[in-house]
């Protein structure tokens, strides 16, 4: 079943059930990079050019980061030349099989 919506009593929006996944696609945005450089880029390189730390690089392309920085978000649009959105990609949830909706 996907995420629904419902309002509270405050007026706020929920979400309510599995919302599905947002995965991050910074490995596949570096080879991209690389393809069209002709070159590697390690996380010592990206972070020379970038400032991002290189655990913090690590932590993303394991898919280890929780809260997302806008600063690191337009950093990596601007190295990687694309934008923040092709960083990130949204996984609809998977129904179970058997259950009935």
């Amino acid at each position: 079943m996907c995420g629904k919506v419902s309002i509270s009593k405050g007026g706020e929006n929920r979400v309510t059930g599995n919302p599905g996944q947002i995965r991050n696609r910074l490995k596949i945005e570096i080879a991209e990079k690389e393809s069209r450089d002709g070159k590697r880029y390690t996380y010592r390189d990206i972070h020379t050019i970038t400032g991002i730390a290189t655990s913090t690089l690590s932590d993303w392309v394991k898919g280890g980061v929780r809260l997302l920085a806008v600063d690191t978000l337009a950093a990596l649009g601007a190295f990687l030349e694309c934008p923040p959105g092709d960083l990130l990609e949204y996984v609809p949830p998977v129904e179970k099989k058997g259950k009935s909706k």
